[in-house]
């Protein structure tokens, strides 16, 4: 296999994400000048939450049933974790290896992508609005800058800090900004993208 365990997948869809939002919160600052960050919350809410409760419920009925009692500690810690948007945090500082056989015992170790998505919601708006504010002449240059800092300090700790290199953010956040990018000048220069896709996300 080219790309074994599937796990290119992730950065596709990190950079699809970063893609996507971007393109809405840039199109809502254009329309109206500036960016309803509580709609925006919202939103993504409305979209997240329904199917992740749904998750954890099936999660919890079968871990009550499969899991013995310090498994189903863990569990339950997970859910909390989960809940709070920090699933990848828990794992990462919990030891948890993506793809060992232990893992296979972590009902909801998947869900680690979903706390980088929702940590990235919750900060790429406010930092869309600041900059487009203040510092709109420099959006794409900022974007690259970031981007830059991002993918050379997850080269930086592959090495020395694996397990941080694929749990967290600031490792992370190249792939979302890289989307970013792609967004901004998109637009900047009127060429016209698959609103389908667009449109999917927002609603």
């Amino acid at each position: 296999y080219i790309f074994p365990g599937g796990f290119i997948g992730v950065d596709i869809f990190f950079v699809i994400t970063g893609f996507l939002i971007t393109t809405i919160l840039l199109e809502e600052y254009n329309n109206n000048k500036s960016i309803n960050i509580l709609k925006f919350y919202e939103r993504r809410a409305r979209r997240l939450i329904p199917a992740l409760l749904v998750i954890i419920l099936i999660g919890t009925i079968l871990s009550y049933i499969v899991l013995d009692p310090t498994k189903l500690k863990h569990f339950s810690e997970s859910v909390f974790a989960s809940l709070g948007f920090v699933a990848n945090i828990y794992f990462h500082y919990f030891g948890n290896i993506y793809g060992t056989e232990t893992a296979l015992m972590k009902p909801l170790l998947h869900l680690w992508s979903l706390g980088v998505e929702e940590q990235f919601y919750i900060i790429l708006p406010i930092g869309l609005l600041i900059v487009l504010k203040f510092f709109r002449r420099y959006f794409g240059l900022l974007l690259l800058i970031a981007l830059i800092l991002s993918l050379g300090f997850a080269n930086y700790i592959s090495s020395s800090n694996p397990m941080f290199n694929f749990w967290m953010l600031p490792s992370r956040a190249w792939e979302v900004i890289a989307g970013a990018l792609v967004a901004y000048y998109l637009m900047k220069y009127k060429i016209t993208t698959n609103e389908i896709l667009v449109d999917i996300i927002k609603y």
